[in-house]
């Protein structure tokens, strides 16, 4: 993102039935566009949005039955739950939510 927070934000609200259908696909596309809608939030200062975004279930493709993983594909779900939580615990930070911040920092190592 090139530091255009607020833009990026007034964006996403302004299509904000799309951004609900996209955050929730069965993709790793979605997880990433649900990452950098939080960190656009996050950014803008709107922490109760960001949290929303990023507290929405995602489909985890480890239950989903049918569904095989390359070890490339593992290793990118794992960077982008590590991401999603590392970003949490930042917006949990800024509320001074330390309990909720300290937990997501720990999902966040775990995951990466």
């Amino acid at each position: 993102m090139n530091k255009e927070y607020v833009r990026c934000v007034q964006l996403i609200e302004k299509q904000s039935m799309n951004i609900n259908r996209l955050c929730s696909s069965q993709n790793l596309y979605s997880e990433k566009f649900r990452i950098l809608t939080a960190q656009a939030f996050l950014k803008a200062k709107d922490v109760q949005s960001c949290i929303a975004v990023l507290e929405k279930e995602s489909v985890d493709p480890e239950n989903i039955s049918s569904f095989e993983l390359s070890v490339f594909e593992e290793e990118q779900i794992n960077y982008y739950k590590g991401l999603r939580y590392l970003v949490l615990a930042k917006a949990y930070e800024l509320q001074e939510n330390n309990e909720c911040a300290t937990e997501n920092y720990k999902l966040a190592l775990k995951h990466n």
